[in-house]
């Protein structure tokens, strides 16, 4: 939402100040000059359009931080990783069984039938 605001508003407010100063220059009856007002929309337009993009980075950062900031904030306040575990096994009843398992070392091997 930010963004497109940022990009529909905030970046073509520039021109809407050189319309508001064209305006009050007619309203004045001053006669407008061709290579001041286009130098002057030209570096309005700049000018904001540059303002815009930074404001919009520096906020779009600031988000960022602040999700990572949240995202810290939850890992910090986690509880431990309890580990549950028999220690009390004898040594010839340690063992590790696996059902159904296979080993592959990225291709298949073709078994002899």
């Amino acid at each position: 939402m930010i963004g497109s605001l940022g990009y529909s508003f905030f970046q073509n407010f520039g021109l809407i100040a050189v319309i508001v100063i064209f305006v009050t220059k007619w309203m004045r009856e001053e006669k407008i000059n061709l290579s001041e007002c286009f130098s002057l929309l030209a570096m309005i337009f700049f000018l904001f359009y540059i303002i815009t993009s930074y404001t919009l980075w520096a906020m779009s950062t600031m988000q960022q931080f602040l999700v990572l900031l949240l995202r810290l904030s939850e890992i910090f306040c986690m509880e431990e990783c309890k580990i549950e575990r028999i220690e009390d096994v004898p040594k010839n009843e340690v063992c590790v069984k696996m059902d159904n398992a296979a080993f592959s070392w990225g291709y298949r091997v073709q078994q002899d039938n």
